[in-house]
């Protein structure tokens, strides 16, 4: 299995040296960042809408809260950083920001201090935030995540603005010789802003990263506890009024080291103050490399934050490029308690969300290094009794009694995909996989980056099948060419699909057009669709 297009380090890194590449998709502006910038289109697919710079990170529906806004989605992009509201009725998808749309300012908080002066000022290097994952919390306002200056921003994607909320930095009992979130307001004090910082100290109790070295003193933190700052904000996901952040902590890109995983609490009021948790301010994953975080509400009505630590991930084709094992953990939102976690080997998942079927039943996840994917079972999660253990972490592997096995496809066992047999030879491109879910819950969509395609899986959920779900339910189905293959013939060509996405509602009869959607990064990015299920 081992093809691979860059390792999710290599891609990260990659994109923090991109410029604005102009060309299909290009934007002009007389004046830096945070000025408005004029979109001008010429699409290269008639089945994508182009996008400036390579790789857009995430692409996300708003919830379509009236008739008139029904299919509207919104995709980050990377470069120049800022979002755009997006038509999913068109073909291809259409822009409905203005023409000239806002991009990241300088000052990306509204503290009144630019980004990289205000980090030079806390003795980090210069820095400033580079855009991922989006969340929408309503069709003007949405979350995304800010790796590097370290944060979650508040925007509106129908304008590309800023949004300002009242965040509060509350005064720590703690004796550390500094402030632990060095980039909220001052301790004891709230201000308008535009951003919640997730840089934070961090004092781990288990001070060993992931090549099993000891944690070193963070003097900015404290001078007499191993501890380190928080890095790599990725996923959130918002349950029981709090909103819930991973931090991947990569520690060392040279060494791909990385420091225990970490997911911070924040009590979220949009309306009022938004705040980190005075009682619960961060809990531990149990893998390296937190990257994806799900809400999901039991049949019983418990809202939990499902959380997927991929592993370390390394630089080396298939297997190679997972140096530990990884997890899915799973916290009841309202205790803040890490209560179980479902182990898959060392998968090494893709960084997407879990894509949950609508009723709850099973959840799918794609693979960062092999063309695969793999799955779990939720109803073990709906049992009372996993909630009755304070203290421990139930295991839901099988080996725990009273417990069953959560695991349907993992590491030793995971859902193959079709290979492209003029795709990338197995030494040049591992994969990575993203999927999605249709809206009966009875079909997956699953992308591969390598070769260019998306595969169908069909799911028999019916009369209620055994924990886990037997893997005789899942059959793959065709696999379509969507995009050309990661090879060198086609350097030139769109390539590159990932972040499957399909739209609510059941197509051909809520609303024509397309029903599945993906994002392609190379040459330059772009937003296609392309009907699987229309009629």
């Amino acid at each position: 299995m081992g093809r691979q297009k860059h390792s999710w380090l290599t891609l990260l890194l990659s994109l923090t040296s991109l410029a604005v590449l102009g060309g299909n998709c290009s934007f002009s502006s007389g004046g830096g960042s945070g000025d408005k910038v004029v979109i001008e289109i010429d699409n290269v697919d008639d089945r994508c809408l182009s996008l400036a710079g390579s790789f857009p990170p995430s692409l996300i529906t708003l919830p379509n809260s009236g008739a008139a806004e029904e299919g509207r989605a919104v995709v980050v992009q990377f470069s120049p950083q800022t979002v755009i509201a997006l038509d999913l009725n068109t073909v291809p998808p259409s822009i409905i920001s203005p023409k000239a749309i806002s991009t990241l300012p300088p000052d990306s908080d509204s503290d009144g201090i630019n980004d990289s002066t205000k980090s030079q000022s806390e003795g980090f290097f210069p820095l400033s935030p580079v855009l991922g994952e989006a969340m929408a919390l309503s069709d003007d306002l949405i979350l995304v995540s800010a790796s590097n200056y370290e944060e979650v921003i508040f925007i509106n994607p129908l304008t590309s603005e800023l949004v300002g909320l009242m965040v509060e930095n509350p005064v720590s009992s703690s004796n550390h010789v500094a402030n632990d979130y060095p980039f909220l307001p001052d301790e004891g004090t709230s201000a308008l802003r535009t951003a919640l910082s997730t840089r934070k100290c961090i004092f781990p109790p288990t001070p060993v990263d992931s090549l099993g070295n000891a944690i070193a003193l963070e003097p900015r933190c404290d001078d007499t506890l191993p501890s380190y700052f928080t890095t790599y904000t990725s996923g959130k996901a918002l349950a029981a009024g709090r909103l819930f952040v991973a931090t991947s902590n990569l520690a060392d890109p040279g060494a791909l080291r990385f420091n225990p995983g970490t997911v911070l609490v924040y009590p979220f009021n949009p309306l009022g103050v938004t705040q980190p948790d005075i009682h619960t301010p961060v809990i531990f994953t149990t893998g390296f490399n937190p990257t994806s975080v799900s809400r999901y509400e039991t049949p019983g009505g418990r809202e939990l934050i499902l959380v997927v630590s991929t592993g370390a991930i390394g630089a080396n084709p298939g297997i190679g490029n997972v140096l530990t094992e990884s997890f899915v953990d799973v916290i009841d939102a309202s205790s803040r308690r890490l209560v179980a976690t479902i182990p898959l080997g060392l998968a090494g998942p893709s960084f997407s969300p879990l894509a949950i079927e609508p009723n709850g039943r099973i959840a799918l996840l794609g693979a960062s290094s092999n063309r695969q994917l793999y799955a779990i079972d939720l109803k073990p999660l709906n049992d009372p009794d996993l909630y009755n253990h304070p203290g421990q972490i139930l295991v839901l592997d099988g080996t725990k009694a009273g417990f069953p096995d959560a695991r349907i496809f993992y590491a030793d066992s995971p859902l193959v995909l079709p290979d492209r047999a003029d795709g990338p030879a197995e030494d040049q491109c591992a994969g990575l996989t993203t999927v999605a879910m249709n809206y009966s819950g009875q079909r997956a969509f699953a992308t591969d980056f390598c070769d260019g395609t998306l595969s169908v899986v069909e799911i028999d959920l019916a009369a209620s099948p055994p924990i886990p779900v037997p893997q005789d339910r899942f059959t793959l189905g065709r696999s379509e060419k969507i995009l050309a293959p990661l090879t060198v013939d086609s350097l030139s060509l769109l390539r590159a699909p990932a972040n499957a996405m399909v739209r609510t509602g059941i197509p051909g009869v809520d609303y024509s057009g397309p029903d599945v959607f993906f994002l392609a990064g190379l040459p330059e990015g772009a937003v296609c669709g392309i009907r699987m299920e229309s009629f």
